[in-house]
């Protein structure tokens, strides 16, 4: 399954769709702000309908486990890039499962570092 498809299926930071003609795989120059391991938050955005995070996952603390790539995300070709974040099913309802876990794909513009 390619990036494309695995980012147009549900618990996104929007949908990657919603740019006219859909989304497109990118290069950009500059390298990702996170890395696979590294603990990040999710972040308010008020960016319009098509780049927030899902209510349960917001302010949530997760570990970056891999970077999609980069994706053209507007009409004028804004490029961010997507990452598969990893976050405890215990921290985001209070579930007593310890063993469970979801796995968010989300923009760069909707996490932020954790320091330690």
């Amino acid at each position: 399954m390619g990036p494309r498809r695995r980012a147009q299926r549900g618990h996104l930071c929007g949908p990657v769709g919603a740019v006219s003609g859909g989304a497109s795989v990118t290069a950009v120059e500059r390298q990702p702000a996170f890395a696979p391991g590294e603990r990040v938050r999710v972040v308010t955005v008020d960016v319009g309908p098509y780049k927030r995070p899902p209510e349960y996952a917001e302010d949530a603390v997760g570990t970056v486990k891999g970077v999609h790539g980069t994706y053209a995300t507007t009409a004028d070709g804004e490029e961010s890039y997507l990452y598969s974040v990893r976050f405890d099913g215990k921290r985001l309802w209070d579930d007593p499962d310890a063993n469970r876990s979801v796995r968010v794909d989300l923009w760069e513009g909707c996490l932020a570092g954790v320091d330690g």
